[in-house]
């Protein structure tokens, strides 16, 4: 697939530090009656991080930078603390609930709360960043202005024991892997450097179809009951008890 490159659209946002808006997204820009001038839409099942990420994106600066401007530590959104989600919410005029819904919130001693789970950091933040290439391709084809357009981080894609797109079926593969966790987490600056790839098919596996152990562990994630004697057990148990007994299910 060959793009044509755009020259970038230019416009003064009032601001301490004016700065070039860069058409990353096509989602609809709506003008907030708070601090931020712009903001994008949620997306279906996006974490906190990643949607502030995007909004910094989209204002035309860093992340980090951003949220310190903000009264916001990034390091607080990739936490999922409560107060940083309401005033993230506050700015972008988004549902506080819709951004804390799919967004792990940190609990101490390396543990957090998913989806009404509480699961080890093992399980939920990995320095490795998995993900859809096709769910990316997808976002960025409604936004064909720029290599990234509105592609965003999924939050189950955190969860460990999933390891398949069931839109897709496609695998959920490596996109990045960063030990610096402000960095592993500025999802819009690390989407844009693999985009280019993300075009090319350089992230493409083979499909294959959901088994069941696929289909459950959506099932408990969205929070819907199911009749396997598993739902008894707490999620990250269950699962990991599936991971040890039967390898294949991981789809690899």
């Amino acid at each position: 697939m060959t793009l044509s490159p755009r020259a970038p659209r230019r416009c003064t946002v009032a601001r301490k530090r004016p700065s070039l808006l860069r058409k990353t997204q096509k989602t609809t820009r709506r003008r907030v009656d708070h601090t931020t001038p712009l903001a994008p839409d949620l997306q279906d099942r996006e974490t906190a991080f990643s949607f502030v990420s995007r909004l910094a994106a989209m204002n035309g600066v860093d992340t980090a930078g951003f949220c310190t401007d903000m009264g916001l530590p990034f390091t607080k959104m990739i936490d999922g603390t409560p107060d940083a989600l309401a005033r993230l919410a506050d700015l972008s005029a988004t549902d506080v609930e819709e951004l804390r819904r799919w967004s792990p919130r940190y609990l101490g001693n390396r543990e957090h709360e998913f989806r009404g789970n509480r699961l080890h950091a093992k399980a939920i933040k990995e320095s490795t960043v998995r993900g859809c290439p096709a769910c990316l391709r997808e976002d960025a084809e409604a936004a064909p202005d720029s290599f990234e357009g509105d592609m965003y981080i999924r939050g189950h894609w955190l969860f460990r024991p999933v390891t398949l797109c069931l839109k897709h079926h496609h695998l959920l593969v490596p996109l990045w892997a960063e030990a610096n966790v402000s960095r592993r987490y500025d999802a819009a600056a690390r989407l844009a450097e693999i985009a280019p790839g993300v075009w090319a098919g350089k992230l493409d596996k083979e499909l294959r179809a959901p088994n069941p152990f696929d289909e459950w562990i959506e099932a408990r994630l969205a929070g819907t009951p199911t009749e396997s004697w598993l739902d008894q057990f707490d999620l990250y148990a269950a699962a990991h008890f599936c991971e040890l007994l039967v390898p294949r299910h991981l789809g690899g």
